[in-house]
């Protein structure tokens, strides 16, 4: 999760160490704080620690493709550190990471801060920092809230402060339903409604942002566990998809992302990443979500069913199935039509009074007992 006080604290020591060496602050710009955030939850959650992200972008990249008009841009990193302060005093003890700091070239700048609770992979730190800096035209300085720790004011990120007028909002304005209509919003602001109330008065209403293109009721109503837990309380329903629910993948579809299923729905990824299922969640939340691509085109079950060596090899495992398509069955063309579960049913009167129309329940007898006895879907 994302912590926009830490953020904010750690834009406040950057640019106060600035002034006290005679340099300007830095203004906040929200593709950089975009791009950082991003980066910060990435390598948390895609397991890795390194300016090069895993489907080989660098820090210039990232900042162009969250829409920074520069590629002048430079980046701090670093893992573990439990404060603002802390990490800072890491990165004024590094040659590098001061002269980033004290670079007197930067005009912008952009904090990502991600912890990630139950962090079990080789890089497990919890904590995950980025500091992004760059050189470009300043659309909107913010304003300048008092320093935490007594010494001069910066600037604060765009949209974070506390407007001080409603007179641009839209009748019945949520912005908690704004901040879950947009995963850019959700990734830099959580559930700050004070920051997500400031960047659609600062920026939202100018880019034509719609505030509630979120539906919390059918959220709700997409999973028993989210109706048992709230009843139709919309609010807590938003909260929990902003919280938890778009980091697991949740939609207002119903079911959970998964990453395997994803990839195997188009063969254009699987050509771009094979069996990578970091690159695909990267990929469905900068673009597939978009891009309007459905999360799980790919049959498992009558891939299985059209290819007698997998149902000997796997038997009715699915995420198996899936796996071996994407890593051999989309290069070697395998078969996905040579069984028909219609045609199965059809075949026999004993599954159709036991299974009735049940496509789903015809494959998989198939596959677990319907091949073994010799019997035929084509």
């Amino acid at each position: 999760m994302e912590n926009n006080a830490f953020v904010l604290e750690l834009i406040n020591l950057t640019n106060d160490f600035r002034v006290q060496n005679n340099l300007s602050p830095l203004s906040v710009d929200l593709d950089l704080a975009e791009a950082a955030q991003y980066h910060s939850q990435n390598m948390a959650i895609a397991d890795f620690f390194s300016h090069r992200d895993p489907a080989g972008n660098n820090s210039q990249d990232r900042a162009e493709d969250f829409g920074y008009e520069s590629r002048f841009v430079g980046e701090n990193i670093a893992v573990g550190q439990s404060t603002p302060q802390a990490v800072f005093n890491a990165w004024l003890g590094s040659s590098g990471h001061r002269a980033n700091i004290l670079n007197a070239n930067w005009n912008e700048i952009g904090i990502g801060f991600y912890f990630l609770a139950n962090d079990t992979g080789s890089v497990n730190f919890n904590t995950y920092w980025t500091q992004v800096f760059g050189k470009g035209t300043i659309e909107n300085p913010g304003t300048t809230p008092p320093s935490p720790n007594g010494g001069s004011s910066s600037p604060v990120p765009t949209g974070t402060g506390t407007p001080t007028s409603n007179s641009a909002l839209p009748p019945g304005f949520d912005p908690l339903l704004y901040g879950a209509s947009y995963s850019d919003l959700i990734e830099v602001y959580g559930s700050d409604a004070a920051a997500l109330q400031a960047h659609y008065l600062n920026t939202g209403q100018y880019e034509g942002r719609s505030p509630n293109l979120f539906d919390a009721a059918r959220y709700l109503a997409a999973y028993d566990d989210l109706t048992n837990a709230f009843g139709n309380d919309l609010q807590a329903a938003t909260i929990h998809y902003i919280q938890m629910g778009y980091w697991e993948g949740r939609s207002t579809e119903g079911g959970i992302f998964d990453p395997a299923q994803y990839l195997a729905s188009y063969d254009d990824l699987i050509n771009a990443f094979g069996y990578n299922l970091a690159a695909a969640r990267q990929h469905y939340r900068q673009n597939g979500q978009r891009e309007n691509r459905q999360q799980d085109l790919f049959d498992e079950g009558r891939y299985l069913a059209s290819n007698a060596d997998l149902i000997q090899a796997f038997g009715y495992d699915l995420a198996a199935a899936t796996q071996h398509y994407i890593s051999h069955g989309s290069k070697e063309n395998r078969e996905f039509g040579s069984f028909d579960p219609s045609i199965y049913l059809n075949n026999y009167a004993d599954l159709q009074a036991a299974l009735g129309a049940d496509l789903n329940a015809a494959t998989r007898h198939y596959i677990q007992f319907g091949f073994a006895e010799g019997r035929t879907g084509a």
